[in-house]
């Protein structure tokens, strides 16, 4: 009978009923294999440092109750107010000459469906507390905690947006949302939403969209840092928004495809008044997050 050769680790040495280890071999091993799980635990609980908080109820803010949903982000509530949610923009219901985008009736249901009359919720206001329109600004969760903003992202009914200074849950936010780009539900899906051309920016732009194009000429004017990209469109990022970009990091963007995400607004008769020659479009960016690369 023949036996294949032990390895270093599990030689053994029999004498008589007692196993005698051979240690000068066994040693070397465990020490490499302990630091192997050192090294394996080390990086675990860097990544999880590193992990992004959930978007959960944290224990500031408020108790309220919902009276009507008016469409998939914007809702009134029992004491008069108008709730504007943050980080999230949806399909655009129908309006004066418009008519609805895809997904906005089903997005305005599945907020409905989670966000009945009377039902009671948690409120926190953003760091802005209103917007122009006079809207409260805010979180909103359900009383387990969980993340009106998160939900509909993760069901592909809206897209993630950020308007410093109400920058609370933008990582998580985003992870929600690229799960739900990940499978393709919703929006992702739907062809109407698939970031258009710049060169071929037409009316039906007009509003929250994405385009993409090349990123022609980074420049700065009257404190003002203007991206020009092929096409009729132009990005500009005002001195109070800087702080959250790097310009170099801009430079370096120069002659590569971007996507950016925003509200698309016509100028070309303030060009035209002006007798300059001003592109028709234009963007504001507010925070890098606009920006796909």
């Amino acid at each position: 009978m023949s036996f294949s050769r032990p390895t270093a680790f599990s030689r053994i040495i029999f004498s008589g009923n007692i196993l005698q280890i051979n240690r000068s071999r066994l040693l070397p091993c465990l020490m490499r294999f302990c630091l192997l799980v050192l090294v394996t635990i080390a990086s675990c609980a860097q990544s999880l440092e590193k992990a992004p908080a959930p978007c959960e109820w944290r224990g500031k803010g408020e108790t309220v109750t919902v009276r009507q949903v008016i469409d998939g982000d914007t809702l009134v509530l029992k004491d008069g107010r108008s709730v504007r949610l943050i980080g999230v923009n949806t399909p655009e219901m129908a309006r004066k000459k418009r008519s609805a985008q895809p997904l906005a009736k089903q997005a305005r249901r599945f907020l409905v469906d989670i966000l009945p009359a009377d039902k009671v919720v948690l409120l926190r206001p953003g760091v802005q507390p209103k917007d122009h329109y006079g809207r409260t600004l805010a979180h909103l969760y359900l009383p387990d905690g969980r993340s009106i903003e998160a939900l509909i992202l993760s069901a592909g009914l809206g897209f993630q947006i950020v308007i410093p200074p109400n920058t609370e849950h933008l990582d998580c936010l985003r992870l929600a949302e690229r799960g739900a780009q990940r499978t393709q539900l919703g929006i992702w899906r739907e062809p109407f939403f698939r970031a258009g051309d710049v060169k071929e920016i037409s009316a039906a732009h007009q509003g929250f969209s994405r385009v993409k194009g090349v990123l022609k000429q980074v420049s700065i004017s009257a404190g003002t840092w203007w991206l020009d990209l092929e096409g009729d469109l132009v990005l500009y990022i005002k001195p109070a928004d800087q702080t959250y970009f790097d310009i170099k990091a801009l430079h370096d963007l120069r002659g590569q495809t971007i996507t950016v995400r925003g509200w698309m607004v016509y100028r070309g008769e303030q060009g035209a008044v002006k007798g300059k020659a001003y592109k028709t479009w234009i963007m504001a960016l507010k925070h890098p997050n606009a920006i796909e690369h």
